[in-house]
């Protein structure tokens, strides 16, 4: 379990460990984006240990909400994909 976060300025940036890695989630997590940054940050999962990401839901503004994962040793990361990012800092928390 644990925590991953991210300092986002500008596209193609996702949440990591301090050691570069994606988060296993299972059961209940919290979720956070906040500052100043515009742009679309994208919550994915992955069930083949990071190889392919599934876009499961997009957040444009800030927000602190929890979310409930059912599978076992499914990885997840937050992020803003190409295109998608416009200006300003967007911090994001994701973990248990």
């Amino acid at each position: 379990m644990g925590e991953v976060t991210a300092t986002i300025t500008a596209e193609d940036q996702w949440t990591k460990d301090d050691n570069g890695q994606n988060i296993k989630l299972k059961g209940l997590f919290n979720f956070s984006r906040w500052g100043d940054g515009v742009g679309n940050v994208t919550f994915q999962r992955s069930f083949d240990g990071g190889i392919t990401w599934l876009d499961t839901d997009v957040i444009d503004s800030n927000l602190d909400t929890t979310g409930t994962e059912p599978e076992y040793e499914v990885m997840h990361r937050a992020g803003v994909k190409t295109g998608d990012y416009d200006s300003g800092t967007i911090y994001l928390r994701l973990g248990q």
